[in-house]
C-alpha cells in the first residue's frame, strides 16, 4: 500500500545432518508491521498502534527446525 513502508525479510539454509535428518535454522526481521498505522492512536485517548515507542517497532526472531524422515 502508498506510504505504509513494512519490510519483512527472511534468511534460512538446510543443513542435511545425515540422510534422515535436516536441521533449518531461521531468521527473520519485521521493520514497520502495522504499516502506516504504527505509532498512530488507535482511538483518542487510546494506546499506540503496537505500543510505546511503536514508532521506532522492528521485530528480530529466530527459529530452528529440525526434520526427521522415516
Amino acid at each position: 500500500f502508498d506510504g505504509e513502508e513494512n519490510t519483512a525479510w527472511e534468511l534460512y539454509y538446510d543443513y542435511k545432518v545425515s540422510d534422515n535428518i535436516t536441521v533449518t535454522p531461521v531468521l527473520f526481521y519485521l521493520s514497520n508491521p502495522f504499516g502506516s498505522a504504527t505509532g498512530q492512536r488507535a482511538y483518542s485517548g487510546g494506546d499506540t498502534v503496537g505500543g510505546e515507542g511503536a514508532d521506532t517497532f522492528a521485530v528480530w526472531g529466530g527459529v530452528l527446525k529440525t526434520t526427521f524422515k522415516f
